[in-house]
């Protein structure tokens, strides 16, 4: 991270969290201006690279374009045909609950803690008697997981340059009313949808299912129910185009400044999540293993195939592992 020219940027850009400034301790002071000159100065030996992109707080937005935009010391402005910045807002905690003074600021790993233990709890008290008798041991695991998630769904469905509270429950609290569950609320989903796939594959095991015929004999024309279409037209066909526009810089106040909206990846996942739950929670799709039924549950299996791994490739985007039961 350059340091801005002259000590720190103003603080008048950099909102102050609730409970005072953001802990010192995992911040570096910033030194002098000769940073400005030492970061053009690298950049100059890597002629190579055409486009650059520079990921910084917000309060080095500035200081990286003055590094961007000054000379070496032969006089050479950067080679790179394509300079911008991404400035990224602060990620503020509450600190309820949390065992130190209001004025002290919780790390990363505290929270990334927090948040473990408040899924577990949460996934304990659900699913802990059904875990138990199926002798489920990996509850760490997916709490971890459930956690991440959430985190990552919080902090990337706002802007990225706009600064984002994160509410932290009491560590031994599963009261999660303060907390953004979109995270948790699609990974849920994808779980149904893979605990789903996993019985029509048993019941295909043991005999009970015919084996799936190829693609082209699949007759989609028997998913005649509106939610079918919804989630073909609304979100499998439309996910490439999301992804392009996901993907693309956005300019803000200036030509080198940009932002880019992942979060339209985070909303997609969200809603894609609503519209399956609403579609599960109302049709069965593993039916009798009826002769004149098993066109119709070929179909429909294939269209949940389809959604999962639309699901799983959005998931992979925000770098999150998905879970496969719960």
């Amino acid at each position: 991270t350059p340091t801005p020219p002259g000590g720190p940027v103003a603080s008048e850009d950099t909102p102050t969290p609730p409970g005072g400034p953001v802990a010192s301790e995992d911040t570096p002071t910033p030194p002098g201006g000769s940073e400005a000159l030492e970061v053009a100065s690298v950049m100059s030996s890597h002629s190579s690279i055409s486009d650059v992109v520079h990921v910084v707080g917000q309060r080095w937005s500035y200081a990286v374009q003055q590094a961007v935009a000054t000379p070496d010391a032969g006089g050479v402005k950067s080679p790179h045909d394509q300079c911008r910045v991404v400035a990224v807002g602060g990620v503020y905690c509450n600190g309820m609950g949390v065992s130190k003074n209001a004025d002290q600021i919780t790390s990363l790993s505290e929270v990334v803690s927090i948040r473990t233990r408040q899924m577990h709890s949460v996934y304990s008290l659900r699913y802990g008697r059904t875990a138990a008798a199926k002798g489920v041991t990996d509850d760490q695991d997916v709490a971890r997981k459930m956690a991440e998630a959430v985190m990552k769904f919080e902090m990337l469905s706002a802007d990225l340059n706009c600064p984002v509270k994160m509410e932290l429950p009491l560590s031994s609290s599963t009261d999660d009313s303060g907390t953004r569950l979109d995270g948790s609320f699609v990974m849920y989903n994808y779980a149904r949808m893979a605990t789903l796939l996993s019985q029509y594959q048993r019941h295909v095991e043991r005999g009970e299912y015919p084996p799936p015929p190829p693609m082209e004999d699949v007759d989609f024309s028997l998913l005649s129910d509106m939610e079918e279409w919804n989630l073909l037209w609304g979100y499998v066909l439309p996910y490439p185009m999301m992804v392009g526009e996901a993907a693309t810089f956005r300019p803000t106040h200036s030509n080198m400044n940009v932002t880019v909206p992942l979060k339209k990846v985070c909303l997609f996942l969200t809603r894609l999540s609503h519209a399956f739950s609403s579609y599960y929670s109302r049709v069965k799709i593993l039916l009798a293993p009826e002769p004149h039924l098993m066109p119709l549950i070929h179909a429909r299996v294939l269209l949940m195939k389809t959604v999962q791994q639309v699901m799983k490739n959005g998931l992979a985007l925000l770098a999150i592992d998905p879970i496969d039961h719960l």
